[in-house]
């Protein structure tokens, strides 16, 4: 291969585990159907602003079902970077508090897939927060910490 080949060769990138990690801070709203005595499972749409030590600033769009008979917390997250690159994860947690319009939560983040520098992410990070609910609204903030790769 002549000296010229191998400055213009493309190679893949070698994914490499970076710490995770930084603070978000969540717009929330409840979407129908809203919760009842037959019908125990909350329903949130979530946005909003993040610090994250992989992403820099970057914006939030979470779809999440709290059911109140369990605790149980599930969602799945949109990541965008300024740059416009992606990272798709999914949250599964537990509400550490009674049914309310004050909560506190925790569970594990699990990156499952990107775009641009982030195709092929992997990893995952503990995530702690707070949530207030004003009628159909609300606001709150989390923190994460863990490891991904990309």
């Amino acid at each position: 291969m002549a000296a010229s080949d191998i400055r213009t060769s493309r190679f893949a990138p070698v994914p490499m585990a970076r710490p995770a990690g930084g603070t978000c801070n969540p717009e929330i709203t409840v979407v129908a159907p809203f919760p009842g005595l037959d019908q125990p499972v909350l329903s949130l749409h979530i946005v909003g602003s993040c610090t994250l030590k992989h992403l820099g600033l970057t914006t939030m769009d979470i779809i999440e079902t709290v059911d109140f008979s369990t605790g149980v917390i599930n969602n799945s997250t949109t990541y965008t970077a300024a740059n416009g690159d992606v990272v798709n994860s999914l949250f599964v947690g537990t509400v550490l508090t009674p049914p309310g319009p004050d909560a506190a939560f925790e569970g594990t983040e699990t990156y499952v897939s990107g775009t641009g520098r982030f195709v092929g992410v992997s990893g995952s990070s503990f995530l702690e927060g707070t949530a207030h609910l004003t009628g159909l609204t609300g606001i709150g903030e989390y923190t994460t910490r863990g490891t991904i790769t990309f």
